[in-house]
């Protein structure tokens, strides 16, 4: 079963000096975090907030090149959580009626399918693994006292 994340700005911030990605289930609320390259979080929030850059960027490079080969992003769903606590994605790319599946960096992966529109689903067993995992969980609790901290500033 997938869970269909939200992605929003309000969702990329900084933690320790690096961007920390929260992904949200819409229908229960629950989330998990997952660390991002600064490119990457540049990229998603660039995205999100409607901001074009004077030359392209990778990610933009990549969206023109597969809309030049008359291909598009059709959804990216975050599969795996592996045992290093590295999130595994598959992006998927529509061509001529042929859905092809490459594997990604979730991060990469969210950024392409945001350009292009499409969802963001994570599996059911790597929210089970992740909100299972003590070190999340103690993630969690420092990522929503920094968030408390930064709104009491407020």
């Amino acid at each position: 079963m997938l869970r269909t994340v939200q992605i929003t700005q309000e969702k990329v911030i900084h933690f320790n000096g690096m961007p920390l990605m929260l992904l949200c289930d819409e229908a229960t609320g629950s989330a998990i975090p997952v660390f991002i390259g600064t490119t990457e979080a540049n990229a998603i929030v660039g995205e999100l907030r409607d901001v074009n850059s004077p030359r392209p960027m990778t990610h933009d490079l990549f969206k023109e090149v597969l809309l030049g080969l008359g291909a598009m992003v059709t959804g990216l769903v975050v599969t795996k959580l592996d045992d290093e606590g590295i999130y595994h994605g598959l992006l998927a790319v529509e061509r001529d009626g042929q859905e092809l599946k490459f594997d990604c960096r979730p991060s990469d992966g969210i950024a392409l399918a945001l350009k292009f529109g499409s969802p963001v689903q994570v599996d059911e067993q790597v929210f089970i693994d992740s909100l299972s995992n003590p070190q999340t969980e103690q993630l969690m609790d420092l990522v929503d006292a920094a968030i408390q901290s930064i709104n009491d500033q407020q």
